[in-house]
């Protein structure tokens, strides 16, 4: 919702973010693929940068207004927190 695209690992129930240009799924065990898409970000241009903003808040916003989302994002939360 702060209109940042995300980079979670792809262990997150967030998946093909890429396509939905909101972001990227990463694998944790490929630190080079977090490389690679942060000098991506780096090398946009401001126009292209402000679209996947502008989807990443409006994806964002989507998910905070729908219950069963924010509870399924609780629950991965807390779930981590015990680990």
């Amino acid at each position: 919702m702060a209109s940042c695209p995300v980079l979670p690992s792809d262990q997150t129930a967030w998946r093909d973010l890429h396509e939905k240009q909101i972001g990227f799924d990463l694998p944790l065990d490929r630190p080079d693929r977090f490389i690679e898409v942060l000098e991506r970000f780096t090398a946009m241009g401001e126009h292209e940068f402000q679209i996947w903003s502008s989807k990443a808040r409006e994806y964002g916003t989507r998910l905070a207004e729908n219950s069963d989302a924010l509870r399924a994002t609780r629950a991965l939360l807390d779930q981590a927190m015990m680990r």
